[in-house]
């Protein structure tokens, strides 16, 4: 029953927004296997009309080993995305968190990604004497 409602305007200044000139998603298996290699791929998506050049690295750690480079530099195109593939080998078993992959921009001097530990559940391996053979052929 209010019969009275009061109303006031004020002028609020502009704000001008604009979307990142990147943004970056990482490609991880859920689960890996101890000594097998899996790939872990980063994807970057240049979101602005100028050429890129970024530096990808990934951090050292002591739960994998790497088979390749741990480093590259990749050109990405206006409004396009550009895909980094590392491979890691795992040595430790159980819940293992996966190295930090350091990026930075050359154009701008600055790095892109902040910390995001991601982890994985590496498996034991199943030892070569206690793999299942396939049955044997059967003689008719």
């Amino acid at each position: 029953d209010l019969k009275y409602i009061a109303t006031s305007e004020e002028a609020l200044p502009l704000v001008t927004t604009f979307k990142g000139v990147f943004s970056v998603q990482l490609e991880v298996p859920s689960q890996g296997v101890l000594g097998e290699a899996l790939c872990c791929s980063v994807l970057v998506r240049n979101h602005s009309v100028l050429f890129q050049e970024l530096a990808i690295a990934a951090a050292n750690t002591e739960a994998f080993l790497f088979a390749g480079y741990k480093s590259s530099v990749a050109s990405v195109l206006p409004f396009s995305t550009c895909r980094i593939s590392f491979q890691l080998v795992p040595i430790v078993v159980g819940h293992v968190t996966l190295p930090h992959i350091l990026i930075s921009s050359k154009r701008w001097d600055k790095d892109l990604t902040h910390e995001c530990p991601t982890r994985i559940f590496v498996k034991p391996s199943i030892p070569t004497n206690f793999q299942s053979q396939p049955p044997p052929p059967l003689c008719i």
